[in-house]
């Protein structure tokens, strides 16, 4: 079990028998190599092992011929090869869902009635199927294509990062994006928001036609660009929703080294909303997507692909961050508090009967948690009535000058507003570390329980 499973930093944690319960909670969660813990699949046990052999499909090497999924952290990809086939397998396991037939560009009746009879025929053999797929799919992606008029085939296929309403005022710096290998609240709403404006074609990006127009993105009501969300490139070339990716990260990058960080977190969103769909429309054509209507974007049907997706994200974040090239900002700081040598795994500046008292609750926890803790560089700090957090190395030194001072400002972002992540000794819902009961420091490895 890894340590960081457990947050000590929820005041929960230390109620009794809370911590105890947690750790046994850790202990008894099994390997979950199909994602099925986080998102827990609609679907019996039975029928679970049977959506097991729907994973693979094609071979990664068939559609990420450069290895770009594997540089994200995914070295191998379960969902993200699933054809028409592997996809009408997994939907003839789920009896009850319904698809709907609005997805159809069609009349309701008409629709149902194609839907129905596609359906059906896939249950016999959806080898069949895909073969009428493959004579249907290219006729009525040209159909799109001719009528909405996307510039797929033309010089900016995702787009021109010259479109306006790209530059706006900015609220952020490059510390708010790099803090804590995080993003703050606002700035994980901006991308996410983003994401999903792709769909509902609400993007920055305008008409290449007529700048005076959005440019159609999405898939909801007009189609528009279809190899946003679809592999449109045949086997053996790049897929092209990597190309998206590849290429929306680039410019918020750019954007990012220009100062412009919100636009930089809306195309890191662009770019996100197309790598997401490789796990959830893998390399499904349009027209089977159509007929299966939500299913393949369902968690609870699909955990694998929200897993495989959840590992893609961030390694995506994490080459956006890592490509900012930032001055990384120590945030330790020495310990103000002498603390003996002698003292290894429980100690502190309290009475003695407070450490025993310590001692003795550690005693009540699975036999060899001490000895884990310790094992992993962790101590247990017990601190007398008024210990201040702040001299124990809780909190970030940003000024730099070795300690963490309460209410120590540092307008590291140079726009002349206090924010509560620019105060060293400052949470973001206003708390101080010096009044917390207790605490985790992850620098140091340091739990802090106060005695008080």
């Amino acid at each position: 079990m890894s340590i960081s499973k457990i947050n000590f930093f929820e005041s929960r944690i230390w109620q009794e028998g809370a911590l105890l319960k947690e750790i046994e909670r850790n202990l008894a969660a099994v390997d979950d190599p199909y994602g099925s813990g986080c998102w827990k699949p609609a679907m019996t046990s039975t029928v679970f092992e049977q959506y097991k052999n729907t994973l693979g499909g094609r071979p990664t090497e068939s559609f990420d011929p450069d290895g770009y999924l594997a540089e994200l952290g995914l070295v191998k990809s379960m969902t993200a090869g699933r054809s028409n086939i592997e996809m009408l397998r997994a939907f003839q396991l789920i009896g009850k869902y319904r698809p709907d037939p609005r997805y159809f560009p069609l009349p309701k009746k008409t629709a149902a009635l194609v839907q129905q009879i596609f359906l059906s025929i896939s249950r016999i053999s959806p080898y069949l199927v895909n073969a009428v797929d493959r004579l249907v799919d290219p006729l009525a992606v040209k159909k799109i294509e001719e009528r909405f008029r996307p510039d797929r085939h033309q010089s900016a296929p995702y787009g021109r990062i010259e479109d306006p309403a790209h530059r706006v005022a900015e609220d952020f710096g490059t510390y708010d994006i790099a803090v804590r290998f995080g993003f703050t609240d606002g700035q994980a709403r901006r991308m996410a928001t983003t994401c999903y404006a792709v769909d509902m074609s609400n993007t920055h990006y305008r008409d290449p036609h007529d700048p005076a127009r959005p440019r159609i993105t999405g898939t909801v009501d007009k189609i528009g660009d279809l190899h946003r969300h679809y592999n449109r490139n045949p086997a053996g070339r790049q897929d092209t929703r990597i190309i998206a990716a590849r290429i929306h990260l680039k410019r918020a990058l750019r954007l990012a080294d220009q100062g412009y960080y919100d636009a930089a977190e809306q195309e890191l969103g662009i770019g996100l909303h197309s790598l997401q769909d490789i796990f959830s429309h893998c390399q499904l054509t349009p027209t089977t997507h159509t007929c299966l209507g939500a299913f393949p974007d369902l968690v609870s049907y699909h955990p694998q692909a929200m897993f495989e997706t959840a590992v893609a994200t961030e390694g995506y974040i994490k080459r956006f961050v890592s490509g900012l090239n930032l001055k990384a900002i120590d945030p330790a700081a020495p310990l103000q508090i002498r603390i003996p040598s002698s003292e290894t795994f429980i100690g502190g500046n309290a009475s003695t009967d407070a450490k025993a008292a310590v001692s003795q609750k550690m005693a009540a926890y699975p036999q060899g948690l001490a000895a884990f803790l310790e094992q992993n560089g962790v101590r247990i700090f017990v601190g007398a009535p008024g210990t201040r957090l702040t001299e124990l190395g809780f909190g970030l030194d940003l000024d730099a000058d070795g300690r963490i001072t309460p209410g120590r400002w540092v307008d590291i972002n140079r726009d002349g507003r206090r924010q509560w992540f620019e105060v060293e000794d400052q949470f973001a819902d206003g708390r101080q570390w010096d009044a917390q009961p207790a605490a985790y420091n992850h620098h140091t490895r340091m739990i802090f329980i106060s005695a008080g």
